[in-house]
């Protein structure tokens, strides 16, 4: 059987990383330029905020949202999400134990997950009435902040594991 070569696999995890935030993240924001908001982005928003913002889109735009959305943020969750779980691999001490590097890997997933979430109750939200009610308002609202603080924690994770690679080199 053939091993699998993390340090490869760590750089095309980063080469894709680069690549999609030079190019498809600009390039999918120009495609929803002309919508009138988007919820995506935001750190948090309240119920009131995505109500608000739910009531600017017309049916075609609210298509065109969707489109965008359910395209971009399949390929660009998968791009940072295998940059997150290999850069904890790859940098991942000794001194951590096999549950911790478990549980950091399970972390990577949280803002994949997190983030389809949100796409599927805006998704819901956008086209049907139905769903056009408060928990489900605030459980994507709740979504997106989760998502975003997960992403805030997997790259401080990476960049203690970083440091603490690089400090250990330095004293070899």
């Amino acid at each position: 059987m053939k091993k699998i070569n993390i340090d490869r696999l760590t750089v095309l995890s980063l080469i894709l990383f680069i690549l999609a935030m030079v190019f498809l993240l600009p390039y999918m924001s120009s495609l929803g330029a002309d919508l009138p908001a988007s919820l995506d982005t935001s750190f948090f928003y309240s119920v009131a905020d995505l109500k608000t913002a739910i009531l600017l889109f017309n049916d075609s735009q609210a298509e065109l949202y969707i489109s965008i959305r359910w395209s971009y943020d399949i390929l660009w969750p998968l791009v940072y999400t295998f940059f997150f779980v290999m850069m904890i691999i790859k940098f991942a001490d000794s001194t951590s134990s096999k549950k911790s590097h478990l549980l950091f890997i399970i972390l990577s997933f949280l803002p994949f997950v997190f983030d389809m979430m949100e796409n599927t109750f805006i998704t819901l939200i956008l086209f049907s009435d139905i769903f056009k009610t408060n928990p489900v308002y605030l459980l994507a609202a709740i979504s997106s902040s989760i998502k975003w603080i997960s992403i805030f924690a997997v790259f401080i994770i990476i960049g203690y594991r970083v440091t603490i690679n690089i400090v250990i080199n330095c004293k070899k």
